[in-house]
């Protein structure tokens, strides 16, 4: 059975966008080189600050999938009251939202490139290792807490969480795929 990392996976969301758009001013349009297939995803960055009033206007677009101005809030939001940082002062909390608001892009164009790499690979996951994956969040859950009641907290349904899931493991899967093989680094090249 796999485990399940989300940490790899966040690593992973948060680093190829760097690679992917750079560090430069944002553009309209960007051709994206998938090194390990041929897959060309189009990644298309909403450009109109208006735009970002109408919880139905495009934040971004990969390859044809949308996150809209009501999805890229919805998200924010949810790391913002896990986080506790919806208590922060305004001026702070307003920081903290556009902040997320590039990380939740960010992670959002990694996923769905990630995922399109692992759908053309036909990497997949199974039921068991999703129930797997549940069964070990439920055991960390402490006693007295409902395991519904801090998904709903946290703005997730079950069906979410199992989406969720899968999509991380799919990708860290992915990933494992991709480092077969690679040795791992000796005691020397670690201390250099």
């Amino acid at each position: 059975m796999i485990s399940f990392r989300p940490y790899t996976v966040l690593l992973t969301a948060l680093t190829l966008p760097i690679l992917v758009i750079g560090c430069g001013k944002k553009t309209d349009v960007a051709q994206i080189d998938v090194q390990s297939s041929d897959i060309a995803p189009i990644v298309d960055i909403g450009s109109d600050a208006n735009s970002y009033a109408d919880p139905a206007a495009t934040v971004v677009e990969v390859n044809g999938k949308k996150m809209t101005e009501g999805e890229c809030n919805a998200q924010i939001d949810r790391v913002m009251i896990s986080q506790g940082m919806h208590q922060l002062p305004d001026e702070q909390r307003s920081q903290a939202r556009t902040a997320l608001r590039q990380n939740v892009i960010d992670s959002f164009i990694a996923i769905t490139v990630l995922t399109r790499e692992a759908d053309a690979r036909k990497v997949t996951v199974s039921d068991e290792d999703i129930n797997g994956a549940i069964e070990s969040i439920k055991a960390k859950i402490p006693p007295g807490a409902n395991f519904q009641d801090l998904l709903s907290h946290q703005g997730f349904s079950e069906s979410d969480l199992r989406e969720q899931i899968a999509t991380d493991m799919k990708i860290t899967k992915l990933i494992e795929m991709q480092c077969v093989g690679i040795p791992d680094p000796s005691n020397e090249e670690i201390r250099s």
